[in-house]
């Protein structure tokens, strides 16, 4: 007498052998070449710089000058530089949005959340001052969006640029504020 469990193990093996084993063959080998390619593609752009700003900010937590370390920042990648800021306000426990592209943007290059208020962040690398019509844009877009913003750079912010945007929805972050947010420990004016 044939048990239950028995007669559905012939059943099996007799639907089994009954298959060819070409399409078998077939399945097998695209899913092993759809899980290599998945294994071994390559790295992409935004993968890449946001690894790398991670390697940034130890970098810079490790440079012990404030001097050298706003130096350093202005050497990196302004891509990398965007995505530090983006992996600092994450790393702090903020939600943040990515963009999907560098250029293009709309000026804007990412979204943060903090205590339940939504900003824009603009991350600017300069040399020298920072530039009084980037800033304007970016309040424009700010107001238009109706959304608080972070203007971020690595310049030097004059008396009037600070006094001009002072009663503005815009917070600019540059030298110890930068520093700042790059160690963890930042919250905005607004």
């Amino acid at each position: 007498m044939i048990t239950p469990n028995e007669f559905n193990i012939k059943a099996l093996v007799n639907m089994a052998s009954d298959l060819s084993i070409v399409p078998l063959t077939v399945i097998f080998t695209f899913f092993i070449v759809i899980s290599l390619y998945f294994l071994m593609r390559p790295e992409t752009r935004h993968r890449r710089y946001i690894r790398q700003s991670m390697s940034v900010i130890k970098t810079v937590n490790s440079i012990e000058a404030p001097q050298k370390k706003i130096t350093y920042l202005r050497k990196i990648n302004p891509f990398v530089f965007e995505e530090l800021i983006l992996s600092c306000l994450d790393t702090q426990g903020h939600k943040i949005v990515r963009n999907t592209k560098y250029t293009g943007d709309g000026g804007i290059d990412g979204v943060v959340i903090i205590d339940s208020c939504k900003y824009l962040i603009q991350a600017k690398r300069y040399n020298g001052y920072v530039s009084k019509r980037d800033i304007e844009n970016f309040d424009r877009l700010c107001r238009t969006k109706k959304c608080k913003g972070l203007f971020v750079h690595t310049g030097r912010t004059g008396k009037q640029v600070i006094s001009r945007f002072r009663s503005s929805n815009i917070d600019i972050v540059s030298g110890s504020r930068l520093l700042s947010l790059i160690s963890g420990s930042f919250s905005p004016a607004l």
